[in-house]
């Protein structure tokens, strides 16, 4: 059985040999549906918000990540990353302006179990784009 976009994430583990599993796949609470939809949901705020401000003209890409970490009530963060590149190999971060910063901040507050938002200006080098 292949993955798909719509598989389950736990299924894609199914596919592999015993021992090629990542640890505790099934029981992970970082990829879960709940958690992948989290995300799907602060990136779509992102893109619509950048798009509406046609900031989205000024960056190449702009990564929307979520991490674990925060409080018992609100357990995930967000960290957005905008950057320009001409050919991926280096990247600068591209800075926004206080207003839409804010609007990005307030709307990604509104998701349920967010706690905070962090605005990573790492160009590449020495970081890379995403975050593996």
């Amino acid at each position: 059985m292949g993955c798909s976009p719509a598989a389950d994430v736990g299924m894609c583990g199914d596919s592999l040999p015993q021992n090629e599993r990542y640890a505790g796949q099934h029981d992970s609470p970082w990829l879960r549906r709940a958690r992948i939809a989290k995300l799907r949901a602060a990136d779509t705020i992102v893109r619509r918000i950048s798009h509406e401000s046609n900031y989205d003209r000024s960056i190449w890409q702009f990564p929307v990540i979520l991490i674990p970490l925060g409080t018992a009530e609100s357990p995930e963060s967000v960290v957005l990353r905008p950057v320009d590149s001409v050919d991926g190999m280096t990247a600068q971060s591209v800075c926004m302006d206080d207003a839409l910063l804010r609007a990005l901040c307030a709307e990604l507050h509104k998701l349920e179990g967010i706690c905070r938002v962090f605005y990573n200006l790492t160009h590449k080098p020495p970081g890379t784009i995403e975050w593996e």
